[in-house]
């Protein structure tokens, strides 16, 4: 003999004769969006806070933290600095990360999370590094245009009367 549904609790959805709640579109449109259109953040999936950066005096990217020495190299010997939260930078290179801007990024082959922290460069370095790599991309397309290899020796390969034109 069946026991009788009606004392014991049912498991699952709720039958169609008993009705769902619904919600009227009056309800439905004076809800507050979840998603906040008004909100200011640089980016996508690496948002920032406009307010925190200061985009006259300095220049920003986002460093991989690989667990052994790419956040350390960029910070110590390309002049990077790490941005906290309230939009200071930590300089001193034993100072603990934990407020600054990061996002999760990846997995390591540790299986540790791999985090992304948000740098600052001031833009007079930034500036000067830019021009100085501009210079060697000059240097190798004006060698280049000569018939020599990329530091400037002789090529063994055919070379016209005029040079190599590359326009």
């Amino acid at each position: 003999m069946q026991p009788d549904m009606t004392e014991q609790t049912r498991r699952g959805r709720p039958p169609k004769s008993e009705g769902r709640a619904r919600t009227s579109r009056d309800e439905l449109l004076s809800m507050e969006r979840k998603r906040r259109d008004d909100l200011d953040v640089l980016g996508r999936r690496l948002g920032v806070d406009p307010k925190i950066l200061d985009l006259q005096n300095f220049r920003y990217r986002w460093i991989n933290d690989d667990g052994v020495s790419r956040l350390f190299q960029m910070t110590e010997n390309r002049d990077w600095h790490i941005v906290r939260k309230n939009g200071d930078i930590i300089a001193d290179k034993d100072s603990d990360l934990g407020d600054a801007v990061s996002t999760v990024t990846g997995v390591l082959p540790n299986g540790q999370q791999q985090r992304t922290y948000l740098a600052c460069k001031p833009r007079k370095w930034f500036d000067e590094d830019q021009k100085r790599k501009q210079d060697d991309l000059d240097e190798q397309l004006a060698n280049l245009t000569r018939g020599l290899d990329r530091a400037g020796g002789e090529q063994a390969d055919y070379i016209p009367h005029g040079g190599i034109n590359l326009t």
